[in-house]
């Protein structure tokens, strides 16, 4: 049994960083743990200072991955001690087309213009996991870039064969200019109605999903802290609830595209679940049944129209029913459990 946190000292190794030579890189959110060849390896969130992206250091992502046993870093395909995301996968292209099956960076200042481009981007929820089609992937989420993000696993894959290469998102990402403004966004897998532009965190694999509309397809759960509705031009935020999303995990690589690429190529069947909460920060859901979800409640105790709300976990079905567990307390909760399973 392992008792790991992304903050406690049983972390300590990787924390030295002997994989990475810029100072301030701490880990970040959360982490996944998997066994592979009767090895336990911990997959962790990593923010490092990225003086590529900007002189005075841009907050930027990557992944480690190390043994849960020994603490020693375990090496991608390519031989590197780490994933570095905006190396990896991401571009300083501008336009719509380039930022579809790469992660758009910038080298602007702090927020950029938007005051939406700090930290590029948040990321806060890490998972690796092989399909049933035997297929290596690694996924992540980012706070500020409002979405998902599935990739060839770059443990398994080196960069030849395709390791790190973006395969689906789901979410609605902004597109940035050279200042950090933001010209538009991207609508990966939603409706065209629907955004996320708060938040997200955390993904769970489930490889034969129960939800009825979904039923037995791979698919992964999100927790969207806030979800915004199009109506004609304008947008409005649903400020009341956060949501738990789940989505068929559906891959396109960008090499069997046949002519033009558009944000289409990441259409996916997906389903939404309102709580009967709303956490702008921090929470996680797990699919557990038909269209029943179990979510943490992240910091829904600070909301000003919660007034006297106690942090714990929730029970909710796309039906709109709920049942609260609270812990008695207004402290946080983020991600508050790695496996879930439901016994008959």
């Amino acid at each position: 049994v392992y008792i790991i946190t992304s903050s406690n000292h049983e972390l300590s190794p990787p924390r030295a960083r002997p994989w990475h030579p810029h100072p301030h890189t701490p880990n970040s959110h959360t982490f996944d743990v998997s066994k592979e060849d009767g090895t336990t390896w911990v997959t962790l969130d990593v923010q490092y200072l990225n003086y590529t992206l900007n002189a005075a250091g841009a907050k930027a992502d990557g992944v480690v991955v190390f043994d849960a046993e020994t603490g020693v870093v375990r090496n991608t395909a390519d031989g590197a001690g780490w994933y570095d995301t905006p190396a990896t996968s991401g571009t300083l292209a501008m336009d719509e087309t380039s930022t579809i099956y790469k992660i758009q960076h910038g080298s602007w200042d702090g927020a950029g213009d938007s005051g939406a481009a700090f930290e590029q981007w948040h990321q806060n929820g890490v998972l690796r996991w092989t399909g049933r089609d035997g297929v290596s992937y690694m996924a992540i989420t980012h706070y500020a870039h409002h979405e998902a993000v599935i990739m060839l696993d770059p443990w398994v894959y080196p960069t030849v064969e395709g390791g790190g290469e973006v395969v689906q998102r789901f979410g609605s990402p902004g597109i940035y200019n050279a200042t950090g403004g933001v010209t538009g966004y991207h609508h990966f897998g939603l409706d065209e109605s629907t955004f996320f532009f708060d938040a997200v965190h955390n993904v769970h694999y489930n490889p034969s999903s129960t939800t009825e509309k979904l039923l037995g397809q791979e698919t992964l759960t999100l927790y969207v802290n806030q979800v915004y509705y199009e109506s004609g031009t304008i947008i409005h935020p649903e400020t009341d609830f956060s949501f738990v999303a789940e989505f068929v995990i559906n891959p396109q690589r960008q090499q069997d595209m046949d002519g033009p690429i558009t944000d289409a190529v990441f259409d996916t069947d997906y389903t939404l679940a309102q709580l009967s909460f709303i956490s702008t920060q921090q929470g996680g859901a797990r699919n557990i049944g038909n269209g029943v979800y179990i979510s943490s409640t992240g910091i829904a105790s600070t909301a000003i129209n919660q007034p006297g709300r106690l942090d714990g976990m929730e029970v909710v079905d796309i039906d709109g029913g709920h049942i609260s567990v609270d812990y008695g307390t207004p402290n946080s909760f983020y991600d508050s459990f790695i496996r879930v399973v439901v016994e008959e």
